[in-house]
């Protein structure tokens, strides 16, 4: 499996993705069980440059999953959806560590997802990941604070790395991007 940023050159197969999506999964995404005319005004609606897209395709270069991550004032919002018959396979939890990754990196403090209190692997999801969850009204909304990268994890990110060499990061937004920090001296020697 291979996880990359989406471009707009990407537009038509994440249309086809989401359009393949039983009436179920589509509840389950977008909490709504959208018409295919709701997924094709959403996806015609995302900018590509503001909001990041993260694909999971397949050896075949198919695209078997798809996390979101849109930029808020408070906390961006994240969405998933994992092809039926590929679910169970870790695709999930290696899109929101992949969406985590940026989000922090971009320099955005809070995340967060909102999904059906029925939706058990969203769940899951959101625990295995350390969001916070809170049920109410059929509704469970997650959030998780992302604190700033430590030396430890900067130290880790060489072999970090080599464990994701088939993850391209995808450019951080202009708006969102955090300015580059001042070199300490306990920085240049680590």
């Amino acid at each position: 499996m291979n996880i990359r940023a989406l471009a707009t050159r990407d537009r038509n197969a994440v249309m086809m993705f989401y359009l393949e999506l039983s009436a179920d999964d589509r509840k389950q995404r977008f909490s709504a069980a959208l018409s295919n005319a709701g997924i094709v005004n959403h996806v015609q609606g995302l900018d590509f440059a503001d909001q990041t897209l993260l694909g999971a395709f397949d050896g075949r270069g198919t695209l078997i999953g798809i996390a979101e991550l849109h930029p808020g004032r408070d906390a961006s919002e994240m969405a998933f959806a994992v092809r039926l018959d590929m679910r169970r396979k870790n695709i999930g939890t290696q899109l929101i560590q992949h969406l985590l990754s940026h989000a922090r990196d971009a320099g955005m403090t809070r995340v967060r997802v909102t999904f059906d209190a029925e939706n058990a692997p969203m769940r899951m999801l959101a625990e295995r990941a350390g969001l916070r969850i809170v049920a109410r009204n059929g509704d469970c909304n997650a959030w998780r604070d992302l604190a700033l990268t430590t030396v430890q994890e900067m130290k880790e990110w060489p072999r970090t790395e080599t464990a994701n060499a088939d993850y391209v990061s995808p450019p951080a937004t202009s708006r969102k991007a955090r300015p580059p920090a001042a070199k300490s001296r306990s920085a240049k020697a680590a």
